[in-house]
């Protein structure tokens, strides 16, 4: 059984002499508790305030106790690992022997695809960022990765498209855009466009859920909304009424019946005509159609 985080600045409260209260702990972390006591690590033989306490009996002997059965070889460093959001798998190993001990996005930043010649800048150094077919960019250092300020943020939510972008060239011709790949565990895309200047285009599944990922993942997130759109064909009635998905617009319908799509006025002709024929779109047909 894994010790948490939470447990683990407990466990250090008690090596440090401190004296907790048993409703302190979660369920799990009571389980780990009474096995310390049983093991004669912890002692329970006191009450403070009309209420049973948990107390360390020997530092040193906690300390070797953790190393042998959970292999955590410093507390202290164990906590700090934990804590650290830029932990890396070596520095876990280091504490733990453990690589997994917490999850650690193993795609830091985001894909990105252009096939404009649009200037970047990463830590200062030059880059152009122009792609040819079949290759993406993975930028990893996105806090100090910068753009043109003319080019145009695209963001793009299903990997398909992403992959066969140079086949829809056509629907981005009167902008310069670079295209960033969405992917669900991500948050580096939404801060990254926050700290820049550029508009920004999402360009999603043409439903309520794509719409609801764009307003709650990105827009809401963005410092400034008015550099928010959601890219919408002109002709984007006739493809729902002859291409859309009922069963799927139930489905979502249900599941966000309580969300003010009214307030984000840029979609609310796609959500009206959505609404109307009771059918969504999946993104994927604009990269075949003709």
């Amino acid at each position: 059984m894994e010790i948490n985080l939470k447990l683990a600045k407990q466990i250090q409260k008690l090596k440090q002499g401190e004296s907790l209260s048993f409703n302190i702990f979660s369920k799990k972390g009571l389980n780990i508790i009474k096995q310390l006591i049983d093991d004669g690590l912890l002692s329970d033989n006191k009450i403070i305030r009309k209420k049973k306490v948990v107390f360390c009996q020997s530092a040193e002997r906690l300390e070797k106790y953790l190393n042998a059965k959970y292999e955590i070889y410093s507390l202290k460093n164990y906590i700090n690992v934990l804590q650290n959001k830029d932990s890396t798998k070596a520095e876990m190993v280091n504490v733990s022997g453990d690589s997994k001990l917490k999850t650690n996005r193993s795609l830091d930043g985001f894909l990105l695809k252009t096939y404009e010649n649009i200037n970047g800048k990463i830590n200062n150094k030059n880059i152009n960022l122009r792609t040819t077919n079949g290759i993406s960019l993975h930028i990893n250092n996105w806090q100090n990765f910068e753009i043109n300020d003319n080019a145009t943020i695209v963001v793009i939510e299903n990997s398909e498209n992403f992959k066969l972008i140079h086949k829809q060239k056509d629907l981005f011709h009167n902008i310069k855009p670079i295209f960033l790949l969405r992917f669900s565990n991500s948050i580096a895309i939404s801060k990254w466009i926050k700290q820049t200047k550029n508009n920004y285009l999402h360009f999603g599944d043409f439903d309520l859920k794509g719409v609801h990922i764009y307003i709650t993942e990105f827009k809401q997130k963005i410092n400034n909304p008015l550099r928010c759109n959601f890219y919408v064909p002109d002709n984007i009635e006739k493809l729902i009424y002859n291409r859309g998905n009922s069963k799927r617009y139930n489905e979502q319908k249900q599941n966000l019946k309580n969300f003010d799509f009214s307030a984000h006025p840029e979609i609310i002709k796609l959500v009206n005509i959505i609404q109307k024929h009771k059918k969504g779109l999946d993104q994927e047909y604009l990269i075949t159609r003709r």
